[in-house]
Parts: C-alpha cells; structure tokens; sequence
C-alpha cells in the first residue's frame, strides 16, 4: 500500500486512511465551535450584526457545535433562539462584572435593541458562557416588562419539550427591562455559575413553573435540581431570587432540590410593587417557595435600589418543606428570615445555622420570624447575638411554637408535646399528677398545658404552667369558665379547690388536674414543654 513519509527525523509514517482520518478530526475539530465572524459578523459596535448572528444560530441549531463570540460589541435586534439541537454561543469574557457601569469593556458584549427576550433557550444541554449580555439605551429605559428578560430558558408548552441540563457560565446580564435570567417550566439539572445580574428592572433571576401572571403555561412543571453557584445580584427593581411564586398551590409548581451557594445579593427592590409580598408586610431580598431548598454561604443585604437605602427590604423569605439555611450573613435587613406558610402546600422543617447579622440601626425582635403556628418544625443554632433580641417566634395567641433553639451548643428553648392524645377519667374529688423530673433547678421551665372535655362539658382550654424555684404558676389562657387556673398558694394536691369546677395548678415538681364537678369526668390532655432538660414521670 502507498504510504506517506510525515515526521521524518523520528522515521514516522501515516497510511492514506491514516492521513484521511485525522484531516476529518481536525474539520470536525473546526466545526465544533464556529467564529460568528465566520458568518460576516464585525463586532465593532456600529454595525448591525443581527443578519450574521442569526445565520450562526441557524448554523448551530442543526447540531453543528457552538457559536464563539471573539473579542467585540456585537450589535443585534432579534431574539437569539437557541432550538434542541443547539450546543451554545460562548465569548471571549464577561468582563468588569461588578461595577454598575463597567469602567472597562468586556472582552465580549451582546448588545440587544429588540423587543422580548434577549436570549431564548428552547432545548436541552444548552451551553451560554463568557460574555457581557446588555441592552442599547432605547430597550434599557424600558418599563419593568416581564416578557422582556435577557435571558429566558424555557421549553415549547408541550407536555415533553424540556430545557434540562442547561448552563449558564461567567455570564453578565445587566439594562434589562425584565428578569436578568427568568426559567420557565422544566428546567431540571440546570446550572447557573459565576454569574452577575446587575440593574434590570426585574428579578435578578425568577425560577418558576410557569403559573404565574404573564408566564401561563399549559404545560406547568417545577423547577428542580438547580444549582446557582458564586452568583451576585445587584439593584435588581425587585426579588435578587425568587424561586415559584405566592400563587403556587400544588406540589409540580414548587421549586424542588435547588442549592443557591455563595450568592451575594444588595441593592435590590428598587420597585416594591412587582416584587412577592411576606405574611410580615415586608418585601425581602431572598424570595423561596420549595422544598429540599438549600442557601449556603450566602450574603443577604435588605438595603434597597442604587441609593442603597439600609433596612428597606427583609433578608431571606422562606416556605415549603426540608429546607436549610447555613452559615449565611445578613446586613442591613428590616427582618433577617421570616418562615412563611402558605394552607395548601404545609411549611414544614426549616433547619438555620451559623447566622452572622449586622445592622447599623435596628435590633431584630427575632432573627426568624412565623408566619402561622402551622408553620412547624423549626430548628435553630446560632452562636451570636448582634443586633437580636430573641432566635425565633415563641408563640402565637400564647400558644408556644414547634421551635427548637440551640446558642452555643445549649438548648435555649425545647418545644415537645407529650401525652398527645391520652386519655384520662378522673373520679369526682380526685386529682390527676404528672411529675416533672430531671428539671435543672435554677432555669425556669415553662409549658402549655391543653386540656379537652370529651364525655362532659366541664372546661377546658390552654393553660400557662411556669416553673422557678420561687413562683410555681398556672396562668388561663383560654377556656369555658367551669375552668380555673390556680397560682402559687392556690390548690396544688387536690380536694383544695372550689366546687363545681375543674383546676389546674403546678409545683416546681408536678402539674395538677382536680375534678370537684361532682361527678366522673373525661378528658384528654396535651403538654407543650420548653423546658431545660425536663422530662415527664408516669402520671398519677
């Protein structure tokens, strides 16, 4: 077979079939990612590179690789839709990322004049990365509008079109006159890096399903399984994130399994208006409505717009289920975290730890406010107290919260229930004892005591039992008036109280229930203890 000599001073030699296969790897090679010069674009800044452009996404759209971006300002005015078989455009850079307006051009801008989105991703395992996407003066004074974002991932309204496993790297969107990033619909395994919203007249970025005003969606679906890594959101006009929205009812329209590490976020809420109201009354920085959502190492600021007015929006705004906050920083916020509930998707599990607060002006009343007692599960380790005068919410109507607190490895405050559901019948002029035990002597144990007639009306209610070495008390909160409540000195070991009612009284070792109704009574009862390592003995 002929041969042909290559490389000869090491006496190397490539067949024909050889030489043939490595000039198609090197085309493939070349095909893989195209300049958009390639297609005429010039990148100057005077030219409308919108015919060239297009004909490069055209190009990819069949499958043909990326579209590379050289150094430049490319001018364009229609959506860039990147379609199923799209790989992605990349730039040469993102540039000065952090500055309001960058002292220094990008190595690559995408300047956009048109209406819509900027940027349009219809399909799977799209790839946008390395450059500065912005708009022209006209598009950038534009109203809040949020069918114009500067990008918008989002499959056709199928029931099988999907835009998962896309990437978002190094990118900066900045004069947008809708959401710097905005995700609709499925969206799953998505990841969003290193990047740099900054003043768009929207959210920073707004994941959701696709049933909120202005986004309807036949076809609605959660996002999930995204990751939103070192990303900073400036002076947005409203949420830096939010994850679904406040009309989200059903399960497949929250988001789910979403990490959002090392964002940096101030400045935003510039226009209150568009933005996801709390339960509180406050707007917050941090909107999240999910489940399994994950903020790690994250700074929150509540100063609001360009003016960087301090304490004008709360912190992190947090619903759903088996979600954590971990070693984040809050400045400058009107109220750091508020656990929200929303009736026909239950808040369930909020775990929050290491929490770091500055604020210059105001003590929070609570570093983790509720905003119903529904809202159960809450567990809470910190180790500071700047700027905080209690963790989280301890009660609602005097009935204690589903909260557990932790400073500096010490329980501070236990909420448990026992005796939930027990049943008790208790003879006339008897008196039903619950021990409490294992009570540290010098910290007060507080509880709530519930108790429910079932076979009679005899009282009832939610009783304040507090426990101090000095002043044992059992406090009425609320019930009919056949029910007494009896301080220290009143009854406290039965046959003392006044006839015809039922009383409750406390000890610092024990909780008593008389009977003088002057018949056999039935009742179940129920204790909500904060208590310092207390525990309950077998009643009596």
């Amino acid at each position: 077979m002929a041969t042909i000599v290559t490389r000869a001073s090491k006496g190397t030699t490539l067949s024909w079939a050889e030489m043939d296969a490595n000039l198609n790897n090197i085309n493939s090679k070349i095909e893989e990612t195209k300049s958009v010069k390639d297609f005429g674009a010039t990148g100057d800044g005077v030219s409308d590179d919108t015919a060239a452009i297009q004909a490069a996404i055209t190009y990819i759209n069949t499958g043909k690789g990326l579209v590379y971006f050289p150094v430049g300002t490319y001018l364009f005015s229609t959506t860039l839709t990147l379609t199923e078989n799209s790989t992605g455009l990349v730039g040469a850079g993102a540039g000065n990322c952090v500055n309001l307006i960058p002292s220094v051009a990008a190595p690559t801008t995408l300047k956009y004049s048109g209406v819509g989105p900027a940027i349009r991703v219809k399909g799977m395992n799209v790839k946008l990365e390395d450059f500065r996407l912005t708009s022209d003066t006209t598009r950038a004074s534009l109203s809040f509008d949020i069918t114009k974002p500067g990008i918008r991932i989002e499959a056709d309204d199928t029931a099988s079109a999907r835009c998962d496993r896309c990437q978002i790297n190094n990118v900066r969107i900045d004069s947008q006159p809708g959401d710097g990033i905005l995700t609709v619909g499925p969206i799953t395994a998505t990841q969003i890096n290193d990047c740099d919203v900054i003043s768009v007249k929207g959210f920073g970025m707004r994941l959701d399903a696709g049933n909120y005003t202005g986004l309807a969606r036949t076809n609605t679906h959660y996002p999930g399984l995204v990751d939103i890594t070192r990303c900073r959101t400036y002076f947005c006009g409203g949420h830096g994130i939010a994850i679904s929205n406040p009309s989200t009812t059903v399960q497949k329209d929250m988001g789910i399994r979403i990490n959002i590490n090392q964002l940096d976020s101030f400045g935003n809420g510039e226009t209150t208006g568009i933005m996801y109201a709390a339960g509180d009354g406050n707007f917050y920085d941090t909107w999240i409505f999910g489940e399994q959502i994950n903020i790690n190492t994250c700074g929150i600021a509540g100063s609001k717009g360009v003016a960087m007015t301090v304490e004008q929006l709360g912190g992190i705004y947090v619903a759903g289920r088996d979600i954590s906050i971990n070693n984040c920083r809050l400045i400058e916020t009107k109220q750091p975290i508020y656990w929200g509930y929303f009736a026909a998707q239950p808040s369930t599990g909020l775990e929050v730890n290491l929490i770091r607060l500055y604020n210059s002006t105001l003590t929070h009343a609570e570093m983790v406010k509720l905003q119903s007692i529904s809202a159960v599960g809450l567990r809470v380790s910190y180790d500071r107290r700047d700027h905080l005068t209690l963790a989280a919410t301890k009660d609602f109507s005097n009935v204690p919260t589903d909260v557990q607190v932790f400073y500096r490895g010490s329980g501070e405050n236990v909420n448990s229930i026992f005796g939930t559901g027990s049943v008790v019948t208790l003879a006339d002029d008897a008196v039903y004892t619950i021990p409490i035990t294992n009570a540290e002597t010098l910290k007060p144990q507080q509880g709530v005591f519930i108790i429910t007639p079932t076979a009679v009306s005899v009282g009832g209610g939610i009783f304040h039992v507090r426990l101090a070495a000095t002043t044992p008390v059992a406090t009425k909160w609320a019930g009919e008036s056949a029910t007494v409540a009896f301080g220290a000195g009143g009854a406290l070991t039965g046959t003392t109280g006044t006839d015809g009612n039922l009383t409750i009284s406390c000890s610092n070792t024990a909780i008593y229930v008389e009977n003088r109704r002057g018949f056999s009574i039935t009742f179940t009862y129920q204790i909500l203890s904060m208590a310092h390592n207390a525990s309950l003995g077998t009643p009596f």
